[in-house]
């Protein structure tokens, strides 16, 4: 029997938030009431960058705590320069600061060597314990969504890229010597256990063997507000492919049968439409189309264009509770 998964992954934590799954229950409730019969009425919310008040924290979860501390006073620091020349884009550049510090320290802190490794082990670890019960039946099949929002959305992108690629291996996705902590809502740093690191890491490569023998499929990638396009720069491998001239004998895009989003299994129902849907506004300045780094736009990979917020400083998390942006999803499901 098919098991449909919904999972969510989060970007920045926004400042005075802790956990994100009041997000993720909300939204979810509001594409199952579109959708109806077929959609789990669970999911998987992935925790990461943030520890409670007063809570042990160490690595990804360090990370609020710091962008708060630092950005308040490198904003406040902007301030005090008395230039008095009348700058009419100031207004405009002073706004972006802020967010660049408070929404893009995510971003920062995921592509640096420490960060990758931190947080996709938090993503896996959340993803294989609520998949589990089905790791552990041999008989399972697992039709997977994503949805990842900001930062979340990379972490999504790159999960999908290791577990469908059949050369990816583990110590290339994860260095489990950088991983220091759990996720931000699964205990202390004094919770990580070497035993439990390698739990962990079997699970997600049990999960890959899933992938490559055709009972893991991907039914949907949803991303929005996604800062995919501007970070594929980072792997000289992404840059090789990027740099090839247009009309050449190769192509200089990125396929999408690397990320499992070509592969039809036979014992799964058949889809129709894009698999993976790339939701934007752009008044998020953190938000790319993606259909430009893709070979297979826009069959299989499409640009959706969502009005959210006319605001550049609030558009970027204005899609969790956009009325047109689930109904967008739930339509594209």
């Amino acid at each position: 029997m098919v098991r449909e998964v919904v999972v969510y992954i989060h970007g920045v934590t926004p400042r005075g938030q802790y956990s994100h799954q009041w997000q993720y229950a909300a939204l979810h409730e509001a594409l199952r009431k579109r959708i109806g019969e077929g959609f789990p009425s669970d999911f998987c919310g992935v925790e990461w960058g943030w520890a409670a008040p007063g809570a042990p924290a160490r690595s990804h979860q360090l990370l609020a705590g710091a962008e708060e501390r630092l950005g308040s006073r490198a904003v406040a620091a902007v301030s005090d320069p008395g230039d008095f020349t009348l700058n009419p884009l100031r207004i405009a550049v002073n706004k972006f600061r802020g967010l660049m510090i408070y929404g893009l320290s995510d971003m920062f802190y995921y592509v640096c060597e420490d960060g990758k490794s931190a947080v996709r082990y938090a993503a896996a670890q959340a993803i294989v314990k609520y998949l589990k019960p089905m790791l552990d039946d041999p008989q399972a099949q697992i039709s997977l969504t994503l949805l990842g929002h900001s930062a979340g959305s990379v972490v999504a992108y790159d999960l999908l890229f290791y577990l469908f690629y059949t050369e990816r291996k583990i110590q290339n996705f994860i260095d489990v010597k950088k991983v220091k902590a759990p996720p931000s809502d699964a205990g202390t740093p004094a919770d990580l256990t070497a035993p439990a690191k390698i739990d962990t890491l079997g699970d997600l490569q049990r999960l890959k063997a899933m992938a490559q023998l055709g009972s893991l499929r991907v039914r949907r990638l949803f991303t929005f507000g996604s800062p995919i396009t501007p970070l594929a720069f980072r792997s000289d491998a992404v840059l090789s492919i990027l740099a090839r001239p247009e009309g050449g004998v190769k192509t200089n895009r990125l396929t999408a049968e690397n990320y499992g989003l070509m592969a039809k299994p036979e014992m799964f129902p058949p889809l129709e439409g894009p698999r993976w849907l790339n939701f934007w506004d752009k008044d998020d300045p953190i938000a790319w189309p993606v259909e430009p780094l893709m070979l297979e736009a826009p069959d299989v990979v499409r640009d959706v264009y969502v009005d959210v917020s006319d605001d550049i400083t609030n558009a970027h998390g204005e899609y969790w509770g956009n009325e047109k942006f689930q109904k967008l999803v739930a339509e594209a499901w």
